[in-house]
């Protein structure tokens, strides 16, 4: 860096911070100021870890819950069929709730990685090119949203999924007519 750069950036934060160097607190307070516009580097990296890290959390959380739910509606599904049902139900609402939040979030993360993309030739060669084939593969596994044309996409675990909880709610049905029939 030349020093007549340093001398401009001393110089851009003295007018913004009264000094050249500002404090935690000044800084925080700048960015969410609408002075600032988040079109600063460093801001969209942030961003892009931020909602990324969110959207793999996300992920990870509704992928624990459904294999756990699969687990007890199979346990309870030779002695309790109805409670497997219930549970399957439930179930079936999760992956709705995953494929809904998952793609709000994949949708957040597209938003930000284009601003990054938009600011930094390095950022959108690695985008456009070595994460492509990363997106690519994880969109195919866990779903998410398409950046073209921001439709949701089904992955091959909510596909299994649905198989689950379909075989699940068929053996409960008949398991419970089965035990209704033996009472009976």
């Amino acid at each position: 860096m030349d020093p007549t750069q340093k001398n401009k950036d001393d110089v851009n934060l003295k007018a913004i911070w009264g000094k050249t160097k500002p404090t935690t607190a000044e800084t925080i307070k700048s960015l969410s100021d609408s002075s600032v516009a988040p079109t600063d580097l460093s801001v969209c990296t942030a961003e892009v870890a931020h909602q990324d890290a969110a959207l793999q959390s996300y992920r990870q959380q509704f992928l624990v819950s459904e294999t756990f739910a699969a687990a007890i509606a199979a346990n309870a599904l030779i002695d309790h069929p109805i409670v497997s049902l219930l549970i399957a139900f439930f179930g079936v609402v999760m992956l709705a709730g995953w494929i809904h939040v998952t793609y709000r979030r994949a949708i957040a993360v597209n938003a930000w990685k284009v601003k990054l993309s938009g600011l930094s030739d390095p950022y959108k060669n690695f985008y456009n090119n070595e994460e492509a084939q990363a997106v690519g593969a994880a969109r195919l596994w866990f779903g998410g949203a398409s950046p073209t044309d921001r439709k949701p996409r089904i992955g091959i675990l909510h596909i299994l999924f649905v198989l689950v909880w379909a075989v699940t709610i068929a053996l409960a049905v008949i398991l419970s007519r089965i035990a209704v029939s033996l009472t009976g």
